[in-house]
């Protein structure tokens, strides 16, 4: 076998390599989003760059089949839309929830980087994010 073939278990590993260097760079950034709202005014710049870093952390989430991450950035993306549209102010509560769920992303990608695998399941937190909308009252 040529050492350039690649298999695509070799391609898979690489692709979930890529993904896990790219959502460490993603949630500084989104941690690094979510400092700056205590220093100034929430503005919709730092809004859709919050959305923007969930809506990348999703999309890589999605074509690897990694279903806690996909869920968790889904409804944060409900949430964030939301906001962007005034229909839910950004508050301590909605503040807290942005950063619960960067810690949860983030202590699955680093599950994923150490053991394969993105660990046990999110369901708990993921219906903490489903109460709250749910509790918001909010059509979409």
């Amino acid at each position: 076998m040529d050492t350039e073939e690649k298999t695509l278990i070799d391609e898979e590993q690489q692709y979930i390599a890529d993904f896990i260097e790219s959502a460490k760079l993603t949630i500084v950034k989104l941690r690094q989003d979510l400092d700056l709202v205590h220093s100034e005014v929430i503005g919709k710049d730092r809004i859709n760059s919050l959305f923007r870093g969930f809506h990348n952390l999703k999309g890589g989430a999605y074509g690897l089949r990694l279903p806690n991450i996909r869920m968790i950035t889904n409804l944060v993306e409900d949430i964030l839309d939301l906001t962007r549209s005034n229909k839910i102010k950004f508050d301590k509560v909605t503040y807290t929830i942005f950063v619960d769920a960067v810690n949860q992303v983030d202590g699955i990608i680093q599950n994923l980087a150490e053991q394969g695998t993105e660990g046990k399941s999110q369901q708990e937190f993921v219906d903490r994010l489903n109460n709250f909308l749910e509790d918001s009252n909010i059509e979409f």
